[in-house]
């Protein structure tokens, strides 16, 4: 091939290596990494971000990040409605209603930075300001973390544990709230010790599965319901943003690109691109099928209302687990694409830099 030829198959791999990219982050708001590490301490604050990101790189359309955006407003709207009945409640203590209004201008931030995200979609902004709108949100959410923790800190404090849901004083040592019964957030922290397996009352969450935060948040609360330790309306909340987080996973999975060789590329190079694309494509159906496995399973665990019976959160479980499985299956195969997508680029590249040093 000659040196245009090369530069045409180095940019074909760095379009591969761009998509691997796209599709890996938009599994990553699966992952439990991308979950609990980046710039917040908000799971959905980064999950949004990280569409932000690839939008921005051309790895999801506006109407993808525009879908992000909504369950993130959703999510936002229902916290700041229960939060706002919280907020009217009496309360005597200045330290607490100087937390409540931080919390306050946490939420109006929120709102100035999707309504800037809106204003660039819809042409009224200047697309540079998408990073300016990405540090407002980052600023409201730590804001929000930052006030949420401290109200958290008082009530433990003077001795005692508020209701998230009807703002009343505990006793320490309560795990339901004396008032509503409502399970109260524990000081210790939320510790599962994954009991309700698959036979016996117990799934067995071992072997090919890693435990992720958000699994574990998952099993939690399937435990607590099992054992009749939460309310039917704690367990759906659970279920209703396990649910979100796989619908963004889904709205922001790039399309594989239609990577036809051109004809000068000899059979090596042209084999080469068939078959990383051929492996990215399937990854990428598998993931999606995961996805699609994962929200049925959310779909038999809710039936749990109806049924009232535990036979139905142990089938729940065998099927999250099998959903869950095909998708770290998935991610860890797009590593390995990734990985070739680099290396076959990195070689075109130092093909096409040798053509340059060579004497006229």
């Amino acid at each position: 091939m000659d040196a245009g030829d090369k530069q045409a198959l180095e940019k074909m791999f760095q379009q591969l290596l761009a998509t691997s990219n796209g599709v890996k982050e938009a599994m990553g708001s699966l992952n439990a990494a991308l979950m609990s590490e980046g710039p917040c301490r908000l799971a959905r604050t980064n999950i949004l971000l990280s569409a932000a990101d690839t939008y921005l790189q051309g790895g999801i359309g506006a109407d993808g990040f525009a879908e992000s955006l909504e369950l993130f407003e959703v999510d936002l709207r229902e916290e700041s409605t229960k939060f706002q009945e919280l907020a009217a409640m009496p309360n005597d203590s200045d330290a607490v209603q100087q937390e409540v209004e931080g919390v306050k201008e946490a939420y109006d931030l929120h709102e100035d930075a999707l309504a800037l995200f809106h204003e660039i979609l819809e042409g009224e902004a200047d697309p540079a300001e998408f990073e300016n709108a990405k540090k407002i949100l980052i600023e409201a959410s730590e804001k929000l973390s930052d006030h949420k923790e401290a109200l958290i800190a008082i009530g433990e404090n003077e001795g005692k544990v508020s209701c998230v849901r009807c703002g009343k004083m505990n006793e320490p040592g309560s795990r339901v709230c004396n008032n509503c019964g409502a399970q109260l957030p524990q000081q210790t922290g939320v510790q599962s010790t994954m009991s309700y397996q698959e036979s016996d009352g117990a799934a067995d969450f071992g072997g090919e599965l890693e435990i992720t935060t958000n699994l574990e948040r998952l099993f939690h609360a399937i435990n607590e319901v099992a054992e009749e330790r939460c309310s039917d309306e704690e367990f759906e909340e659970v279920l209703v943003w396990m649910d979100n987080l796989l619908a963004n996973a889904q709205a922001t999975m790039p399309e594989v690109p239609n990577m036809t060789p051109r004809p000068e590329f000899n059979e090596e190079a042209v084999k080469k691109i068939e078959l990383v694309a051929e492996d990215l494509h399937e990854q990428r159906g598998v993931m999606l099928g995961g996805i699609e496995e994962f929200r049925v399973a959310l779909g038999t665990l809710q039936s749990f209302f109806e049924t009232r019976d535990k036979e139905t959160l142990i089938q729940g479980v065998r099927e999250v687990r099998s959903a869950a499985i095909k998708m770290q299956q998935a991610e860890k195969a797009l590593n390995l694409i990734q990985q070739s997508i680099e290396e076959a680029t990195r070689q075109a590249a130092e093909a096409e830099a040798s053509d340059e040093n060579e004497p006229g």
